[in-house]
């Protein structure tokens, strides 16, 4: 399993999460400017390449949350509110995003899986302070 944090400026704050273009290194951002965050979860194990289980070269991930705390964030930068998301690819699934006092997390419930060389992503935007 691999997990990539990686962002987007959104200068103007009407970006869409899943067109914009994410980074892995750092960005300038200014106040009233918007960040959308990405979270992805890559199971790196093997496709399954038979139907055979005794020579299956994959597996599945269960039980998988991803989160984010908003004491990441929050000394300089507020979210936005209705921007968390979450989606799954490759015959994998996760829960609903969903936004707490502390955290943004996407949790898989107990029939959600990470197939071999899914990826399964939590998504959310936030607003830098103008008064930090």
């Amino acid at each position: 399993l691999t997990l990539v944090k990686s962002q987007s400026l959104d200068a103007a704050c009407n970006a869409d999460a899943s067109t914009a273009s994410y980074i892995q290194t750092a960005i300038s951002g200014a106040p009233d400017q918007c960040v959308i965050y990405r979270i992805q979860a890559t199971n790196t194990s093997s496709a399954i390449q038979t139907a055979n289980p005794a020579a299956a070269s994959g597996f599945n991930i269960t039980g998988l949350t991803i989160s984010d705390l908003l004491s990441n964030f929050s000394a300089g930068a507020t979210y936005v509110p209705n921007t968390a998301a979450s989606t799954a690819t490759n015959n994998s699934s996760i829960g609903a995003a969903a936004v707490s006092t502390s955290a943004i997390t996407a949790t898989m419930s107990s029939t959600d899986v990470l197939a071999p060389q899914g990826v399964a992503s939590l998504t959310f935007k936030v607003k830098i302070k103008n008064a930090r």
